[in-house]
């Protein structure tokens, strides 16, 4: 199974074009602390370094991390509604 916790925020309509950590705090899930947007202003194209940096790998993995406790609360709330 697949779950876009993306799409599934925007189509329930809570807020649309958020990032990952605005729809962390949205469920109160801890958001994640390895994420640092200003290393865009520096190199626009941060995620196209290769090979990876210890930085990029500890970001991407904590996002994943959450994902799964993000999945876990927007299933929650939908099976909620449905009762």
């Amino acid at each position: 199974n697949v779950h876009d916790t993306s799409a599934f925020h925007d189509f329930i309509g809570y807020q649309k074009n958020k990032n990952l950590n605005d729809t962390l705090n949205y469920y109160g899930i801890r958001v994640n602390d390895e994420r640092d947007k200003s290393v865009y202003r520096s190199n626009p194209n941060f995620w196209a370094t290769r090979p990876l940096t210890k930085k990029m790998i500890d970001w991407a993995s904590s996002d994943v991390d959450k994902l799964f406790q993000l999945a876990e609360k927007q299933l929650e709330r939908i099976s909620g509604a449905k009762k």
